[in-house]
């Protein structure tokens, strides 16, 4: 039984990678401007969202795992919160979810400002927001 959770999770790992090879400009476009949808991705047994989706997301569920992270395609570090499908589906009994596709969709955001976001994202991010560079001394 366990195996066949690995290979899931094996699966979830080669989804997500090949998500940020092939969409991230695209994402992380829809997010710059984005006030009212968690935008979601489905990934095998999660659903991943990003940056401002990802706040809202957080938000909502104090289960959502909270992932920072720095794309080597993208000059910033960015941050991303997987929530395990079977989640999604308690939450979505009582909230709206439009699913468009079977890796894509989206729920209202909760009456929840962004003000916060900011704050939020430079925590989450941490030391990924210092470039790492390295300062030799000479005598």
């Amino acid at each position: 039984m366990r195996t066949s959770y690995k290979k899931e999770e094996e699966r979830s790992g080669v989804r997500l990678i090949a998500l940020l090879e092939n969409h991230l400009q695209d994402i992380l476009s829809r997010e710059a401007d984005n006030h009212t949808f968690i935008y979601l991705y489905r990934t095998g047994p999660y659903w991943v969202a990003f940056e401002k989706s990802a706040y809202f997301l957080h938000r909502i569920s104090s289960r959502a795992q909270v992932i920072p992270m720095r794309p080597t395609t993208y000059p910033f570090p960015i941050v991303m919160v997987a929530w395990a499908d079977k989640e999604l589906w308690a939450y979505s009994r009582t909230h709206l979810f439009l699913r468009e596709g079977d890796d894509y969709g989206r729920l209202s955001a909760p009456s929840h400002s962004l003000e916060g976001y900011r704050e939020w994202h430079t925590e989450e991010v941490g030391d990924f927001s210092v470039p790492q560079t390295r300062f030799l001394l000479e005598n």
